[in-house]
């Protein structure tokens, strides 16, 4: 069972809806629960688990405070789990909970997604500690999220580090489709398409982009830019939504909202853009990859595993003159490229996680 906030394509949704729909396929019973309604975009894939068997709990209105815990714990005592996946730091805690509450066995195994620190909160912390007796096992999608991790807790129950994968088979499919694709999107040979995927947020940073690459749209007709991803702070949309009706550029400059067709867009895109201030083991970083676009991104711990690559350019965002060389970086990139992506292979990285799942109720009692 895996137990989610809320279901969106963000990248611990999307992990979870990939890892449901491997471990059914390989005969797993698999559950989903959250303590907040799907957002309406992710529904569709909320439909794909449902034919695939994945039984979902999934409320019709947000939940707060102990009403968290106690959902979570109707739908552990419905479903009878083996072991219990808490993807991120409050679904964890009102997981652990919810084990007591629902008096199951279940083993409990926490994965750590944020690379921004979230047990920096006293309050968050606080919660872990206590709870850390009732935890079997942690992964961390990287390292800097273990690092942090224990940098704030100083001591951990087991943990493990397995890297994010992606169904590289969907993005490989859509690679090879390009041109069918980008005349669907009414995208002309003649089109250059910039495109950054990610959650509308501070931490995606959309108006540093903006900010970077409006000059090149400026001198350059043939360039388009392109946005897609969910609204997770709306007075950073209000923000962006700003700074693009300041620049006076039209429908070249785009926000797509949340996509179902991000392998279709990524196929299409000329330059794949992500300056993130931070990133854990960032999902749509792979995606970009497994699709070849040149990427131009930020020089942080999470992407320096990229470092090198053909194809792959990171900025250093805090020198004074970042938003110049992130320009100068996507008005020098082009062509397409082919990355060796075996070790983001989603097919690893749920074997890993049926592994593990195996080996904490072998273990016995904690």
């Amino acid at each position: 069972m895996h137990l989610v906030h809320t279901p969106r394509h963000s990248g611990a949704e999307v992990l979870v809806r990939d890892l449901c729909l491997r471990h059914a396929a390989d005969g797993h019973a698999c559950a989903v629960a959250a303590f907040a309604p799907s957002a309406e975009a992710f529904k569709p894939e909320l439909d794909k688990l449902t034919a695939a068997g994945v039984t979902l709990d999934i409320p019709d209105a947000v939940l707060g405070g102990a009403d968290r815990a106690w959902r979570y714990a109707a739908a552990i005592r419905a479903f009878k789990p083996d072991v219990i996946f808490g993807h991120s730091a409050l679904p964890a805690i009102y997981g652990r909970l919810a084990v007591l509450l629902a008096g199951s066995k279940a083993k409990f195994i926490s994965i750590l997604h944020s690379g921004t620190d979230d047990y920096a909160d006293r309050k968050l912390r606080w919660g872990e500690r206590l709870l850390q007796a009732r935890t079997d096992q942690i992964i961390a999608v990287s390292q800097s999220a273990a690092d942090s991790y224990l940098r704030r807790l100083k001591v951990s129950p087991p943990m493990r580090i397995v890297l994010n994968g992606v169904d590289l088979d969907r993005f490989y499919a859509a690679r090879e489709r390009r041109g069918e694709i980008r005349q669907a999107l009414d995208l002309s040979d003649m089109d250059r398409l910039l495109l950054q995927v990610g959650r509308l947020a501070p931490v995606k940073q959309q108006r540093f982009t903006l900010e970077a690459v409006t000059p090149l749209l400026r001198e350059d007709p043939s360039l388009k830019l392109w946005f897609a991803g969910i609204v997770e702070d709306a007075d950073y949309a209000a923000a962006f939504e700003a700074d693009v009706a300041r620049a006076g550029l039209g429908d070249r400059i785009r926000f797509l909202g949340p996509r179902l067709d991000v392998p279709d867009l990524l196929s299409a895109a000329d330059v794949y853009l992500m300056p993130s201030l931070s990133e854990a083991h960032s999902i749509a970083f792979l995606e970009a990859m497994a699709s070849g676009p040149p990427m131009v991104a930020s020089e942080i711990e999470s992407f320096a595993f990229a470092k090198g690559i053909e194809g792959i350019s990171l900025i250093d965002l805090s020198s004074p003159d970042a938003a110049a060389k992130f320009a100068n970086a996507v008005r020098e990139a082009g062509g397409r490229y082919i990355h060796a992506m075996d070790a983001y292979d989603l097919k690893a990285t749920a074997e890993q996680y049926a592994l593990l799942a195996e080996s904490v109720v072998k273990s016995g009692a904690r």
